[in-house]
């Protein structure tokens, strides 16, 4: 069983709450409540549920925190490296994307390893393969079918510019997805 927290309450949301139906024979997926976008709320959220719902009989094989860095220029850099130490005194898994969750979007279509100032930007640069793209659509249609080639663009993306799969911190390098990391988790359970 696995428990994802996750700083948006749209376009993430949606993408993995239509994912959470396909996984339904598999495994099961609890998406907590969103209670903020900043670092600390996602995790709080996150233990909350968790506890809350052991208490009800759960146990949970993973729990996985997903937000963005925002661009390795945002003041949300210390923000970060405390969630990231808080996430490992948990145990709990991170996905990180810099500098945003329309990056591992784009990554469905093609392999994209220019330099992304802020979500916006990667916004737009997903708005040429899904034209009608906004915050809050469900893009899970729309790239459902790509998923492999996204999981592999993604670990691409890290390893032709220098960084380890596990090892290099989201905020170094730009662009940049570990959503890749919780999507084979939860293929493989």
């Amino acid at each position: 069983m696995f428990l994802i927290s996750l700083e948006d309450f749209k376009s993430s949301r949606l993408y993995f709450e239509s994912f959470q139906r396909e996984l339904v024979d598999r495994c099961l997926l609890i998406i907590s409540e969103h209670r903020g976008t900043d670092p600390k709320s996602v995790i709080a959220s996150a233990k909350s549920t968790k506890e809350k719902r052991e208490r009800e009989g759960y146990s949970f094989d993973q729990v996985w925190i997903v937000f963005d860095t925002e661009g390795h220029q945002h003041p949300r850099r210390k923000d970060i490296n405390n969630a990231i130490e808080q996430c490992r005194a948990l145990s709990f898994k991170m996905a990180m994307s810099n500098p945003s969750f329309e990056y591992w979007l784009l990554l469905h279509f093609v392999p994209y390893g220019q330099p992304i100032n802020d979500s916006a930007a990667a916004e737009s640069l997903l708005k040429k393969h899904i034209k009608d793209y906004h915050k809050g659509m469900n893009a899970y249609d729309a790239t459902r079918d790509k998923l492999d080639i996204a999981i592999n663009n993604a670990k691409e993306g890290f390893k032709s510019r220098g960084g380890e799969l596990e090892n290099t911190h989201p905020c170094t390098m730009n662009p940049c997805t570990q959503i890749y990391r919780l999507i084979e988790n939860l293929q493989a359970d």
